[in-house]
């Protein structure tokens, strides 16, 4: 049961951590160096971009998910004053 729970959490903290370093690389190669200068463009232009490129669903919404932890993190940490994720909604399956 333990061991279950550890890899549950150990695949979603790997998961979230690729999410992230993708949406920085992504937000790097578009000139935003800065998370504060993100807002929602840059972040509906990522998930279109990733929907593209042929990611399921289920991937596409768990990196939106990993982008509002990340922003609410950030806000906690008074780095950002606005979450840009506010209102985007998770994508539908077909």
């Amino acid at each position: 049961n333990n061991y279950w729970k550890y890899l549950i959490t150990k695949n979603t903290l790997e998961s979230y951590k690729r999410d992230i370093n993708q949406f920085i690389h992504f937000l790097t190669e578009r000139q935003i160096t800065d998370f504060k200068e993100t807002n929602k463009t840059p972040i509906i232009t990522y998930l279109l971009y990733l929907q593209k490129k042929g990611k399921a669903t289920a991937t596409i919404s768990r990196n939106l998910a990993s982008i509002r932890s990340f922003s609410h993190f950030l806000m906690s940490e008074n780095h950002i004053s606005k979450d840009p994720t506010i209102n985007l909604e998770t994508p539908k399956s077909e």
